[in-house]
């Protein structure tokens, strides 16, 4: 597993949840982590402001739902979920 530049693994990340949300009408969190399992930030709390960036762009909205985390190191615990803007129905 690799560390990458902060502004490289920002933008993967970004360029991660704008896929997912035109693929799947909810996101979280986890999703990107399992898209980005090969490259790691040197902060994980970075994947935070990706969201926000994310918002702000249009590409995402954020929903009262929560869903429990599938990552083992975040032990189960509740991660928002998102609802995508761009969804492309097939």
């Amino acid at each position: 597993m690799a560390i990458a530049s902060d502004e490289g693994w920002r933008a993967a990340a970004l360029e991660t949840i704008r896929r997912i949300a035109v693929a799947s009408k909810f996101l979280s969190s986890g999703d990107v982590w399992d898209h980005l399992d090969e490259i790691k930030p040197s902060e994980p709390r970075l994947m935070g402001a990706v969201f926000e960036k994310a918002y702000a762009l249009g590409y995402i909205t954020i929903t009262d739902r929560i869903w429990n985390s599938r990552r083992r190191s975040s032990h189960g615990r509740p991660v928002r979920v998102w609802q995508s803007n761009i969804f492309l129905k097939e």
